[in-house]
């Protein structure tokens, strides 16, 4: 923990002096990230299980399988978790043979929360049965080779290391076009938060950055995959959705952008629905109601109306899960932050509106809306600031990066608490300080704010803005 909070304050102190870095070649950046992704990549992940579940969903999604309906459990008990559905028992019969018996008590005994069907979006699903596809291949073609749970670990990593070169392609190539230079390319591909997420932890939120950044690049071409690259992204992870307004405002065919957006979730979601239902969504909503990480303004509502009204709890049902309790103390902290971010995310967008086309304000905006998502949800799993980190970086906002170069203090218990949801009597007041930093942080950035000082530029003369915008503290 010490050793990861240290190269990620160095990297915020090189963000904040940002020395001259526009002479650094493309190879020097491919030597970089070869060496550094190569270095990590037979390192053993650290505090993480994520990426069980990705592999049993890739596994699932390429024999055409439902992962969002069917739970780990039901698998791997031999059982139906719901007494008044015995066909959901027929319909699992087929998952048994996906693996031998011991490769597959291994993998589902080391998913988290088993109980409960996957979170991850269509969009999410299909890549990861694409990524499982090759594997499946060469096992029907070779009846005595089976890839053991530590290949298909490797290859998982392998397939986000390269989502995650593409991503960092598409951020150079959007920088050059600027006429930002490297720079900010070298302190992407050199974030300690970037390199232990991605290669070391497994994680799945490279993807929605990749997208997103796609979809950045379309708009900025004015090329129709604009809004079908933000659907996908949202398909992944459901963050990205709040992008829509600004994207749409900045849009010079707002209408058929809406329809492309809407169409192209509704294509991904049709086929789960059709096998699932309604229950597709049960991970998600499981998720909403009982997990909670590193909720610092969420945590802080609790606490006062845990003492002020008391807690109650009430059941709900979830196929295949059961039934579940739920805490309305929880339940409502859980709403109050969702509010307050709609709020500022509606006041700040609506304040901007008029100067949405000028770039710089669209990159600030942007970055301040995930920055106000992050801090106002009660699930603050440091990877989400992966959603964001190419536009904290690119639009120089500070409150954000500190929140990175925090991040690593989520591996210690004193500070940053993984089980926050649990501060009861007496509240651990000290769990929240990182978030309250960066609040600070940003309310300063907000009150003298860099968008009010931007000059109004027509779209085209936006590229001049940009360049002198990254270099304003080297002249």
């Amino acid at each position: 923990m010490v050793t990861f909070l240290t190269m990620s304050l160095i990297h915020l102190s090189c963000f904040l002096i940002h020395p001259n870095r526009s002479q650094i070649g493309g190879r020097t950046l491919l030597i970089f990230f070869l060496f550094t992704r190569l270095s990590s990549f037979f390192s053993q992940p650290l505090f993480e299980d994520d990426y069980y579940r990705y592999l049993w969903d890739g596994i699932v999604g390429s024999h055409l399988g439902n992962a969002l309906v069917i739970s780990p459990d039901e698998v791997l008990l031999e059982t139906n978790m719901v007494v008044n559905e015995p066909w959901r028992s027929e319909e699992i019969s087929w998952r048994r043979q996906l693996l031998p018996r011991n490769d597959l008590t291994d993998l589902l005994l080391k998913i988290n929360h088993p109980e409960s069907p996957s979170i991850y979006g269509p969009a999410g699903q299909i890549l990861l049965a694409v990524h499982n596809l090759p594997l499946r291949v060469l096992d029907s073609l070779y009846d005595n080779w089976t890839p053991s749970l530590t290949f298909r670990v490797q290859w998982l990593r392998a397939f986000l290391i390269t989502l995650e070169a593409y991503a960092l392609f598409l951020f150079l190539r959007w920088s050059r076009l600027r006429g930002w230079g490297n720079g900010p390319t070298l302190l992407l591909v050199s974030c300690p938060l970037l390199l232990k997420e991605v290669s070391n932890s497994l994680h799945l939120d490279i993807l929605p950055m990749l997208l997103v950044l796609g979809a950045l690049l379309a708009y900025e071409k004015k090329k129709c995959s604009g809004p079908i690259l933000l659907a996908l992204a949202t398909g992944v992870k459901a963050y990205s959705f709040v992008l829509l307004p600004i994207f749409l405002i900045r849009s010079p065919r707002p209408f058929r952008d809406t329809f492309l957006y809407a169409t192209t979730l509704g294509v991904l979601y049709l086929p789960f629905l059709y096998s699932g239902g309604e229950e597709i969504f049960s991970g998600t909503r499981y998720f909403s109601h009982q997990w909670s990480m590193n909720d610092g303004l969420t945590a802080l509502f609790r606490e006062v109306l845990y003492h002020t009204l008391g807690e109650e709890f009430y059941k709900t049902t979830l196929a295949p899960i059961g039934a579940i309790e739920v805490s309305s103390v929880q339940s409502l902290s859980r709403k109050i932050g969702l509010g307050l971010f709609l709020f500022f995310a509606v006041g700040l967008t609506l304040k901007r509106r008029h100067s949405l086309r000028s770039h710089g304000t669209f990159l600030t905006t942007l970055s301040d809306l995930l920055f106000l998502l992050i801090i106002c949800s009660p699930v603050q799993n440091p990877w989400y600031l992966i959603w964001g980190l190419p536009f904290f970086i690119a639009s120089q906002r500070k409150a954000a990066m500190v929140m990175v170069a925090l991040s690593p203090l989520y591996l210690s218990n004193f500070i940053w608490e993984p089980s926050s949801h649990l501060l009861h009597d007496p509240f651990q007041w000290w769990v929240i300080i990182p978030q309250i930093l960066c609040l600070a942080v940003f309310i300063n950035e907000i009150s003298v704010s860099r968008t009010s000082q931007l000059p109004k530029v027509p779209e085209e003369d936006t590229h001049t803005w940009a360049h002198d915008h990254w270099t304003r503290r080297e002249k």
